[in-house]
């Protein structure tokens, strides 16, 4: 089942990205050599960091691939030693821009999440149906 991305805001419990994990994520791309691997951020530089501090993250993978991503940082409560606990949450449009978002699988690190991109992008070339995300 397809939902919004006004949809995925409004149901979840987000929180925002902190400043380390958008210069995590800024430097994976980086260190990247392969432009097909390398995500690129939908919106200005005004928009990403204003909808990151909402704490989710719109993107695109490479030049070539026509598939948006949707990352969610979500709270779940708190561990036996009242720390706040967190997971990442993903989703996939098919087509970029047309606001069908299918849901991925959810992450307990950052890190994990953002290797998703290549995960789909190995995918992509081997004709999966991204619908299996």
């Amino acid at each position: 089942m397809y939902k919004t991305a006004k949809d995925i805001i409004k149901e979840s419990s987000i929180i925002p990205f902190t400043n380390n994990e958008l210069i995590f994520m800024m430097e994976f791309n980086k260190n990247i050599t392969d432009k097909e691997f390398q995500f690129e951020f939908i919106g200005s530089p005004q928009e990403i960091i204003a909808a990151a501090q909402e704490g989710f993250i719109f993107m695109r993978i490479g030049h070539s691939l026509f598939y948006g991503i949707l990352f969610a940082k979500l709270s779940v409560g708190r561990s036996i030693f009242r720390n706040k606990k967190v997971v990442y949450a993903s989703y996939v449009e098919n087509v970029l821009g047309d606001d069908k978002w299918v849901t991925g699988p959810t992450f307990g690190s950052w890190s994990d999440a953002i290797n998703l991109v290549g995960s789909i992008h190995s995918c992509h070339i081997q004709k999966c149906n991204m619908a299996a995300f």
